[in-house]
């Protein structure tokens, strides 16, 4: 039983390390990318379009938030699975197993919902990894 336990616990260690390494090393910067040839992108087309059709800038900037929001929503997911696994690593083996199955998995479920949502509107030339269409879809 300690010995499964251990594994359990260690294997979900494991898992958070390749999630954060993922969304800090690949995730993020193909965001910031994303977000920068928007911002760009909504300047240099502002520069040219006269003040009453700035209007049509508008889904480009929320789009530009969007973005924006989703960056900030990951950074704060991977900090509070930084936090839970830190806090369940420091308990027994037991409680430490309880904890990572009751609080860690949630949190490590939360960063890949942020993750999955960046995923689908990054543009594919940004994306540095397969998306979940294309590995359906490979043959």
């Amino acid at each position: 039983y300690h010995l499964e336990v251990e594994r359990y616990v260690k294997d979900l260690e494991i898992e958070v390390n390749a999630i954060d390494e993922i969304a800090v090393t690949y995730v993020l910067p193909a965001a910031y990318a994303h977000q920068k040839a928007l911002a760009s992108s909504i300047d240099k087309v502002a520069k040219v379009l006269d003040g009453d059709d700035q209007s049509l800038l508008a889904p480009q900037v929320d789009e530009l938030r969007s973005i924006a929001r989703s960056i900030s929503s990951l950074k704060s997911a991977l900090a509070a699975l930084r936090e839970t696994t830190a806090a369940a690593l420091a308990l027994d083996i037991d409680a430490a197993a309880t904890a990572f199955a009751y609080k860690v998995a949630p949190a490590i479920g939360a960063v890949r919902d942020v993750c999955d949502a960046i995923e689908s509107s990054v543009d594919d030339a940004l994306w540095p990894l397969p998306k979940y269409r294309e590995m359906l879809f490979i043959v």
